[in-house]
């Protein structure tokens, strides 16, 4: 049977879902069926902090959130 398994993330830090999408494969044994994503439109940040941490990575905007959907089977 076919089930999913979801997973969240920001663009500016992809490693951080290869390595949770890893993970779950080797420590469940899961046979993975198909992978796909999605990447949130970009929008600017809203509070001061943003603001600051776009500025000083030299981006025009803050990172964008990034889903992924893993469909394995047991």
């Amino acid at each position: 049977m076919q089930q999913v398994k979801l997973f969240f993330g920001v663009e500016n830090r992809p490693e951080d879902l290869e390595r949770d999408v890893n993970a779950f494969l080797a420590e469940t044994g899961a046979r993975c069926v198909n992978i796909f994503g999605n990447i949130a439109p970009q929008t600017p940040g809203t509070g001061a902090g943003d603001a600051e941490r776009v500025t000083s990575t030299s981006r025009r905007f803050a990172p964008s959130d990034v889903f992924l959907c893993v469909v394995y089977e047991k």
